[in-house]
């Protein structure tokens, strides 16, 4: 068995595959480890895994423990093309999610749009090649911003107003915050779609949900895209070899 592990600055989220086929998927605090009893009961020996936050001490032993493992590189070998300038200065999750985008959606042009601390955008074209992305500050990033930023502007909770036009400070900055990612979203889509043509819209990260109810185009949720690519990424340059 095989454990996907993606290392982020506030958990740990992994997925154990065998082959292809996810069966298990959790997620820890920044600062543990995996569950033993869990790693035993799917016998895991395999390991692939990326960091955009710190890896412990304690979660590197764990890592090390495995008969076989793999950290994600901007030297790894991917099952795309990439066109990305400075690929030593691309985010692992964000490679990661591009290849589990070829996976799940083959033969077909894939904006990803990962909803996170950042919300970055992904262009993968049906051919396999990753034209690069964007990113832009979070949803909830928006909002801290202009409190902190400014003398008087309050935290406000993350909610999309009815109307169009602000008619308080609450609503106005979650106007600005919410439906100014939203009308993002959708002129990005919008512009990419005329360059590549016809465009599958995916979602993922903490604030996918969110975005895919507000959102008044078609899209889809996949919240393993990143543990799918680094499965992706691992079979691409050890298993194939052993068959």
């Amino acid at each position: 068995m095989l454990i996907a592990i993606d290392i982020g600055n506030t958990s740990i989220k992994f997925g154990i595959f065998d082959r292809k086929e996810l069966i298990y998927q959790g997620k820890v605090n920044a600062d543990a480890t995996i569950p033993t009893n869990i790693l035993r009961k799917y016998s895991v020996k395999k390991a692939i895994y990326c960091a955009t936050g710190q890896i412990t001490a304690v979660m590197m032993t764990q890592i090390k423990g495995f008969e076989h493992h793999h950290e994600l590189t901007h030297e790894t070998p991917i099952p795309v093309q990439s066109n990305y300038l400075t690929p030593s200065t691309l985010g692992r999750d964000r490679i990661a999610a591009v290849c589990g985008a070829f996976e799940a959606y083959p033969n077909q042009n894939v904006l990803i749009i990962d909803a996170g601390t950042c919300i970055t955008y992904e262009v993968l074209t049906k051919d396999g090649i990753y034209l690069g992305g964007n990113i832009a500050p979070g949803l909830k990033m928006r909002i801290q911003a202009m409190h902190e930023f400014t003398a008087k502007l309050p935290i406000v909770p993350l909610s999309l107003p009815a109307d169009l036009l602000g008619t308080s400070t609450e609503t106005a900055l979650q106007n600005g915050a919410v439906r100014g990612s939203l009308l993002e979203i959708v002129e990005f889509r919008s512009r990419v779609k005329r360059k590549i043509g016809h465009l599958t819209t995916v979602l993922t990260g903490g604030d996918a949900d969110f975005l895919d109810s507000s959102l008044k185009i078609k899209t889809f949720v996949n919240r393993t895209l990143v543990l799918l690519g680094l499965q992706a990424i691992y079979s691409f340059n050890f298993l194939r070899k052993q068959n």
